[in-house]
């Protein structure tokens, strides 16, 4: 699919601009009494006049208010998104309206046209284009306005409209709208959730919505909060039946894609002329393409949505994840094995809106029926059988047969992880240690991912960023597979040495230490729970287990040690246990997570019994084994 750059036209600069806002924000620990937002909304008013064929145009005023010194650097500038080929935008007036009254307005070297291309992480061509405005005299308590319009002459998609928009919790607005006028000829479905307004007919005969919706309160941004057009008011049009019809448009445009050409079938008869067994020939072929086809993001002309096809995607080796989806499809074909393409959305948004249309899904997977398992061939380190983390718990539409359907959620069974870690302490107080990390489900693939980005990097930088996670310091090194090669049993061990951490005389006491281990367990006992939470956020289910054996010098003995935790809620558990065993000391630590669903809503009971879990763990981190030489 597209990127998430907007789907309609300049689409929603204000969601644009909050996002950059929110990271602002995630970054703070604000008390919400103390909240103040960067801007907020003075007018945004949008006005779209669809023709029966799918085309519009769209009028949009917005008066924004910068309310913070913060938000004079980051929020001084408009950025308005289209598509530079199938659409006009022209800003008719925009200025500045300072503290004290004066108008400055926008001269025309101050609105610069860029492409969009600004993916820095993976290579991205694109038709989409920005309009920055750059205001003069921002101060705080500067108003900005803008005036565009946006004649779109040619649909993404032939004769499909859809559009929605959301407004923010965290903004106020004091007069924000939307209106819509049809011609009667295009069956538009509409769905308004938290707005005021509802359908006319005008006197000509087309049909007109109007929306309003005014909120002065804003409320911060929430850790793990999900994408608040989950939950906040919104209004959608769309010109698509329903998800059937959607599912329909999408597998028209890559039916004909997926044809097995020779030179497909011959590398799919390479790749798996090795077994029979139907499962290891898809995982073959899943992982040749996960590592051959380098992934370039492709959102040029229809390629938005319409992928390549096959045969051009193994000739060139790069595709975006619709030419991933083609190509897997072809191969998996080739071998006897039907696939299909599936839509899925990557940002942490869990429900679909009410109305089908091209502004949700930002993505696309694969689903095997077969084995009924969803795979996703972009993510370079996720091994057959598992997903990235922000794959999880989704719903998702499967082209092929139109079924509104969902990929598995985390659950602690399957996405988990063991740390065995010896540790030997030393007469001058520091330590020699050595750790064995083995990673499941979506751990595996953080893991991956992790030690990749750790590659061809001064080692003793990496070792000093993970020890000083948790106030330690030292040297070591850290050995693993090669974090693409999927079909490698996948474990990380490393071997290090602490700097001395207590001095050996008399009675001594320490807490354990991580070392170059990952310290799950250890970095959420120190997370607070966030009180107060107004809005939905990811949660999910783990489980992390560590081992630790612990050994002296010799004339060194245990005197004390910490007599465990044990702690449960309805959807946690922790357990630790300390046992002295032939000189050595053994303990092991298991936090258990094990949730409905990987949303939970906001509640009392929720906060209540994350503390009390906390609590529990800090409490166990704090505890010391006391020696005596």
């Amino acid at each position: 699919m597209r990127s998430n750059l907007p789907r309609s036209v300049f689409v929603h600069y204000l969601k644009n601009f909050f996002w950059g806002l929110l990271a602002l924000l995630c970054a703070l620990d604000v008390a919400q009494a103390a909240y103040v937002p960067a801007y907020s909304v003075v007018m945004d008013h949008q006005d779209f006049d669809v023709q029966s064929n799918g085309t519009f145009i769209h009028t949009r005023q917005l008066l924004t208010q910068i309310d913070t010194p913060q938000g004079i650097d980051r929020f001084g500038q408009a950025k308005i998104y289209y598509d530079g080929k199938r659409s006009k935008l022209d800003v008719v007036d925009a200025y500045t309206i300072r503290a004290n009254g004066d108008k400055v307005p926008v001269t025309l070297e101050r609105i610069r046209r860029l492409s969009a291309n600004t993916d820095e992480v993976s290579p991205y061509f694109t038709d989409q284009m920005t309009a920055i405005i750059i205001f003069p005299h921002v101060e705080v308590g500067s108003r900005l306005y803008y005036k565009a319009v946006l004649h779109e002459t040619e649909p993404a998609i032939k004769g499909r409209f859809s559009d929605l928009s959301a407004f923010a919790p965290h903004l106020s607005y004091q007069n924000a709208s939307v209106t819509l006028t049809h011609d009667p000829a295009l069956q538009l479905s509409v769905y308004a959730k938290g707005v005021e307004g509802g359908r006319t007919e005008l006197l000509d005969g087309r049909i007109q919505y109007r929306y309003s919706l005014k909120q002065p309160t804003a409320y911060p941004y929430e850790p793990n909060q999900v994408d608040y057009v989950d939950f906040s008011p919104v209004v959608e049009f769309s010109n698509y039946s329903g998800y059937a019809d959607l599912a329909q448009t999408t597998q028209n445009l890559f039916e004909e894609k997926t044809r097995v050409t020779p030179n497909i079938q011959k590398l799919a008869d390479s790749l798996t002329g090795g077994t029979n067994t139907p499962r290891e020939k898809a995982r073959l072929l899943y992982n040749w393409v996960s590592a051959n086809i380098r992934y370039v993001g492709i959102d040029v002309g229809a390629s938005g949505y319409e992928p390549h096809y096959a045969n051009d995607i193994l000739a060139n080796r790069y595709g975006d994840c619709k030419d991933h989806a083609v190509l897997l499809e072809a191969l998996l074909m080739a071998v006897g094995i039907s696939s299909s393409p599936v839509l899925i959305n990557t940002a942490p948004s869990y429900q679909l809106p009410n109305l089908a249309g091209n502004f949700y899904f930002n993505h696309i997977i694969t689903y095997i029926p077969e084995f009924d398992l969803y795979v996703d061939s972009t993510a370079q380190f996720a091994e057959f059988g598992t997903l990235p983390p922000t794959d999880m718990g989704k719903p998702t539409l499967i082209t092929l047969s139109g079924v509104i359907h969902s990929t598995p959620k985390t659950n602690s069974k399957t996405d988990f992880t063991v740390t065995r870690s010896q540790l030997r302490l030393m007469r001058d107080g520091s330590i020699e240690g050595s750790a064995n990390f083995a990673p499941h489900g979506y751990y595996k693939t953080s893991s991956r991912m992790a030690q990749f980005a750790y590659e061809n990097r001064e080692n003793q930088t990496v070792v000093d960023k993970l020890l000083k996670r948790f106030l330690e310091s030292g040297s070591g090194e850290m050995t693993h597979p090669d974090p693409t090669d999927l079909s490698a049993k996948w474990t990380v061990k490393s071997q290090y040495r602490l700097d001395p951490l207590i001095n050996i005389s008399g009675l001594s006491a320490f807490s354990v230490p991580t070392g170059l281990a990952p310290g799950y367990i250890k970095n959420y006992s120190g997370e607070k729970p966030y009180d107060g939470r107004r809005f939905p956020y990811e949660c999910g289910s783990s489980k992390h287990v560590e081992y630790v054996e612990i050994s002296v010098p010799r004339g060194v003995s245990f005197s004390r040690i910490p007599k465990g935790v044990e702690a449960s809620t309805i959807s946690q558990s922790y357990k630790s246990t300390y046992e002295v065993k032939g000189g050595k000391i053994f303990i092991t630590r298991t936090l258990t997570t094990e949730r409905d669903a990987d949303v939970c809503k906001p509640s009392k009971l929720q906060f209540d019994a994350q503390s009390f879990i906390q609590d529990a763990m800090r409490s166990d981190m704090r505890s010391q084994i006391f020696i005596q030489k």
